[in-house]
């Protein structure tokens, strides 16, 4: 993401930006430090555009019953990592993380597409529900109402 699709992301000088990134990368193995400072450097620079940086985390697939049991110990405490990192990076660059990773449906087999890794229809309304409520939230506490 970073090497092929920020500089186009700058150029076009955005107002908001919404990041999902690092689930691939976790799936094979997870240096908490490196993992923050490659995510630290996606989002940084998007901040200091002027835009407001949206991370979201990701579903819970560790837990959900579709990862093998003998990889899904290691995967949880990866992506719970990962999650960790991302809302921090977000709060920290003055940014909203949306916090999709302990959603009560997070972990339900239901909301994964057939490739048993990415959300379905029902996960990413899920996805949308909470990204409209956290920022209607925000919203909200900005505007007193």
């Amino acid at each position: 993401m970073r090497d092929q699709q920020l500089g186009p992301a700058l150029e076009f000088e955005p107002d908001v930006v919404m990041v999902s990134a690092g689930g691939n990368d976790v799936f094979r193995g997870f240096d908490s430090e490196t993992r923050r400072a490659q995510l630290a450097s996606l989002l940084t620079p998007l901040t200091e555009s002027g835009a407001l940086v949206i991370t979201i985390g990701l579903f819970d697939l560790a837990r959900s019953g579709l990862v093998p049991p003998e990889h899904a110990d290691g995967m949880a405490r990866r992506f719970d990592g990962l999650d960790r990192i991302t809302a921090g990076l977000a709060h920290e660059l003055g940014g909203i993380h949306i916090d999709t990773h302990h959603h009560p449906l997070a972990a339900d087999p239901g909301i994964y597409s057939t490739d048993r890794i990415h959300a379905n229809a029902r996960g990413h309304a899920i996805a949308f529900a909470a990204i409209t409520n956290t920022l209607a939230r925000r919203t909200r506490k900005l505007t007193g109402g």
